[in-house]
């Protein structure tokens, strides 16, 4: 199995599907989960993996096609698996799990190490006022340009 793994898909391609047999397999392997480092571009993504790995932790077994993934992940039986899940789902459960956007992931990086470059360790990051931008994105077109815009927008229904 490859130490990383990166997976760039369209939206329903099974990317959260591969992921979390890939997570899964390497508990199986008796890595710990918080040796684990899992990124995502959103909460609502990141929230997403880490429920469908517990959902597949819980009921495994249940699921054919996840068992028989993790099989063909793994050198152990399906048996082998299946005895295994108590302690991996425990291990699992009880563990500080690394599951969380990029974004957060180099925001903990910068708070751990911001003091080695004589930067203090309180700070806010604040978000972008996006109707602002739109305004002044707005402000910026020509007359034509910004006909041409409001003709896009109601012809592709944006």
């Amino acid at each position: 199995m490859d130490r990383f793994l990166a997976l760039r898909a369209s939206a329903g391609s099974g990317k959260t599907f591969a992921l979390a047999i890939r997570y899964i397999s390497l508990l199986f392997l008796d890595v710990y989960p918080q040796s684990i480092l899992t990124l995502t571009f959103t909460n609502k993504a990141a929230k997403e993996m880490q429920d469908r790995i517990y959902k597949f932790l819980i009921t495994l077994g249940d699921d054919k096609n996840v068992l028989t993934n993790l099989s063909n992940n793994l050198p152990l039986s399906i048996d082998e698996i299946l005895s295994k899940k108590q302690t991996v789902l425990k291990r699992f459960l009880s563990s500080e799990l690394n599951i969380m956007t990029i974004d957060k992931f180099f925001n903990q990086i910068f708070k751990e190490f911001c003091g080695y470059i004589g930067l203090d360790d309180v700070y806010q990051i604040k978000n972008d006022d996006e109707e602002l931008l739109v305004y002044k994105f707005l402000l910026t077109l020509s007359n034509e340009e910004f006909n041409k815009l409001i003709f896009f927008s109601f012809h592709f229904d944006k």
